[in-house]
């Protein structure tokens, strides 16, 4: 990738609504070239989506976790469609360290965490989980990596 798409990528990650002409303007690089490389970039599913970050407290849901979840090999892939079809999952990811999947999840409270937690239990063979809840989201989506600047 070159330094013209990194600086592209860098302000569509501050803010992915800015026109193509405010990133024009503030990269110095012509309004045709920052079109092209944006529909490259999409093209060659670099940039795979754009959207928005929220403050999901301010939309009622207080209870934000995430679960590192250990499942008999077996009902792996059955346990990942599953997940894939609850609402309250926000994040799924395939991990290693002894797990298989980290979940992110959001709920109204922790009851409704707990039946969501006792319907994956009932439904599946969990071998172990790990949990963290979220208390107070400090850095989000803010990787900013520029060629030639070693931090």
């Amino acid at each position: 990738m070159n330094e013209k798409e990194w600086k592209i990528i860098s302000h569509l990650r501050k803010d992915a609504q800015c026109s193509l002409a405010s990133i024009s303007a503030n990269t110095n690089i012509p309004i045709s070239t920052v079109h092209d490389k944006t529909k490259k970039l999409q093209k060659d599913n670099t940039i795979t989506r754009y959207t928005t970050l929220v403050d999901f407290k301010r939309l009622g849901f207080h209870y934000h976790t995430k679960i590192a979840i250990q499942i008999s090999h077996h009902q792996r892939d059955d346990f990942l469609l599953y997940l894939k079809t609850r609402n309250c999952i926000n994040s799924l990811f395939e991990v290693n360290g002894g797990f298989d999947v980290m979940i992110e999840t959001l709920h109204r409270d922790i009851k409704e965490h707990l039946v969501f937690m006792e319907e994956l239990h009932e439904a599946f063979e969990i071998i172990e989980t790990k949990e963290f809840q979220i208390i107070n989201p400090v850095l989000q989506e803010s990787f900013n990596y520029h060629p030639n600047i070693h931090r």
